[in-house]
């Protein structure tokens, strides 16, 4: 009887024991409103036309110039982006700039780009501190103009007007 309490005391301790698991996490997500010329919220399915997640596909660009589209089956997000609600109750798209090792030319420089439905098209391109995962996201320019840089005050939150 000892032994079968002793046995099942010391199964509970080994149980409730935790182990943290994985690495740092990489500093490269973007936070992204669409918006229009009026402000109307184009992620949010209450607006028409609306922008949803099966009218985005995700490209990078090798340093070959050949675009590679985006689709890792395996993840709980393939294309590497998110449609959801934001704090205050607007509709975002959060994007994860992480490029393969190989869509990163010599100067830890990668471009994406999210191409549309309607045939359009922004160019994200991004300077990473190292090529070598875990990566941070330095700065940030969205259809070539520089929108972010580490230090600023500000998040990685922008606006498209589309």
């Amino acid at each position: 009887m000892k032994k079968i309490l002793l046995l099942s005391v010391l199964s509970v301790l080994l149980l409730s024991c935790e182990k943290k698991i994985g690495g740092p996490v990489p500093n490269i997500m973007i936070n992204i409103a669409y918006r229009d010329g009026m402000g109307l919220d184009l992620l949010n399915p209450a607006n028409a036309p609306y922008i949803s997640a099966a009218d985005i596909d995700v490209y990078f660009l090798t340093p070959q110039g050949e675009r590679r589209r985006l689709y890792k089956s395996n993840l709980d997000m393939p294309e590497h982006f998110r449609i959801d609600k934001d704090d205050t109750g607007n509709h975002q798209l959060t994007l994860f700039f992480e490029p393969d090792l190989d869509c990163i030319d010599k100067n830890k420089m990668a471009t994406m780009f999210l191409t549309y439905t309607q045939k359009t098209e922004d160019k994200f391109v991004g300077k990473f501190n190292r090529v070598e995962w875990p990566r941070t996201l330095e700065k940030l320019w969205i259809n070539d103009k520089l929108v972010w840089e580490i230090g600023s005050s500000s998040q990685r939150r922008v606006t498209i007007i589309k």
